[in-house]
Order: structure tokens, then sequence, then C-alpha cells
């Protein structure tokens, strides 16, 4: 990741419950706002008052989920929201569900049902769709594919966002030979400058999300942990037969165990 941006991050992890403006990341990047928003976008696929946000939210459901009897209110205000209501309308939108409801509910098992290593939170992801280049992980050179729909958006004009790599079946038992996969770039909206037979869209909705840094020969592997170590274990089940993959930045010429965050979409038994 490129250090300014990098810089920028841990600005927003360290003030998230401060107000923060544009101009005051641009200056940490020591960059113009302007050209500040591009990059970062460009190298974490959001923008950065999409991170400020979510950052924020994070540190909210945290806050709800170890915290009882911290007001609601108290929770908005020490994470940097304005109000409680806005507070609550963009909790809503993240999680699909209300603080209150989050706290008496929870989109998190306890740490008792999880292995140390292996992580796993429940989270809302709203519909994004993306111009993708079909391929294959198992192909040597199948990262180069995100460039390539990348490029291709680029040539048309048109703006992107993060890179979403989409399993068109959940991979626990599909043959090597038979795992479709979608490299794809985030695109604001669908547009007649691209082929709609190289669109898919990400469905809004609940998915259970873990991050991962294996090797995509040892994918099978760490699904089926993901599977008898968590999935077997919640109160959840999976809802539709596909999963993606939210890749952070690469290096071709290194990453042969690219970092993501794996989505797989579920509902509450």
């Amino acid at each position: 990741m490129d250090l300014r941006i990098r810089k920028a991050l841990n600005f927003i992890e360290r003030e998230y419950g401060k107000k923060i403006l544009l101009k005051d990341l641009a200056q940490q990047a020591g960059l113009s706002p302007f050209h500040f928003q591009r990059l970062f976008r460009r190298e974490t696929g959001e923008s950065p008052a999409e991170c400020l946000t979510r950052i924020r939210l994070d540190r909210a459901g945290h806050l709800l989920r170890v915290n009882a009897d911290l007001p609601i209110s108290r929770i908005a205000y020490d994470c940097g929201f304005s109000s409680p209501a806005t507070f609550s309308r963009s909790f809503s939108q993240r999680y699909g569900c209300s603080p209150s409801h989050f706290r008496k509910e929870g989109l998190f098992l306890s740490n008792d049902q999880l292995p140390g290593d292996f992580p796993v939170e429940v989270v809302y992801f709203s519909e994004t769709t993306i111009f993708y280049t079909h391929t294959s992980v198992f192909q040597s050179d199948f990262l180069r594919a995100f460039d390539s729909a990348k490029v291709f958006c680029q040539l048309e004009g048109i703006e992107t966002g993060g890179m979403f790599g989409v399993y068109a079946q959940i991979p626990f038992h599909i043959p090597r030979q038979q795992l479709n996969y979608f490299a794809g770039i985030a695109i604001d909206q669908a547009t007649d400058r691209l082929p709609a037979d190289r669109l898919f869209t990400i469905p809004a909705g609940r998915y259970a999300r873990f991050y991962s840094s294996v090797s995509y020969d040892d994918l099978i592997h760490e699904l089926t942990r993901f599977q008898q170590h968590w999935l077997n274990k919640s109160p959840y089940h999976i809802t539709r037969i596909f999963a993606f993959e939210h890749m952070l930045p690469f290096n071709h010429q290194q990453d042969d165990r690219p970092e993501r965050y794996i989505y797989l979409p579920v509902e509450r038994s």
C-alpha cells in the first residue's frame, strides 16, 4: 500500500472519535484533497468518508458487544458520530439491524466459541457491481485478471473501486477444473460502455467474513476450518451457493498468498 495512504489510515485509526475532515487526511498524506481522494480509493477500494464511517462503526459494534451498560448515545458520540440518530442510520445500513437489536441478539459469537486464530464476524454488505474477467485461481498469473478488468474500465473512462473475486460456487467440494472465478473491479453503476455479460452484482445482505492470506492450494482447507470451527457451531447457515473475497493491495511478483477478506452469505437458523 502507498505509504501516504497508510499514514492517513493510521491517523483515522487513532483519531476516529474526533471530527475528521478531508483536508485533515490529505494533510497527513501530503497531497491535495482531490489527489488524496483518488489515490485513497485506488489503494483501498473505498472513499475516505466510507473508510472513516466503517472504522467508527466497527468500534461501535465492539463497544455494544463488550459493554452492555454503556448508553448507545454515549457510544455514538465516543465513536465520532454527530448524533445518535446519525449513528443509528449508519449502523443499520452496515449491519442490517439497529444498535439496540445488535446489542440484544449480537451478530458476533462469543470468544469462547471461536478458535483464537480464526476470528469470524458477521457484517452487512451493501450491493456492489463488479466488472470482471473470467479466470481460475489455479492459473499461475490469475491475479493479473484484476488488472485486466481495471484497465478495461479505465480505457472507457469509468471510475473504479476495490478488487473483488467471486466464486460462482462455494469452493468446499468443487474440483479445481470446475471452480469458476470472476476477478473483478467495483464500479459505481452499470453502463452501456461495459459488456453486460462481464458484469456481476454482489447482492446486499448479511455475510460471515474472515481474513485470509493462505495460498489458493490451501483454500479448501481454510474453508473446511471455517465450516467445522465456526459455521457448524454458530446460529447461522449459508443461504446462497456462492462466495466472494475483497482483495487487499498485492504485489504480482511476490504475492502467491494474497491478503483478502472472504465473505459467505449467511442468516440465522
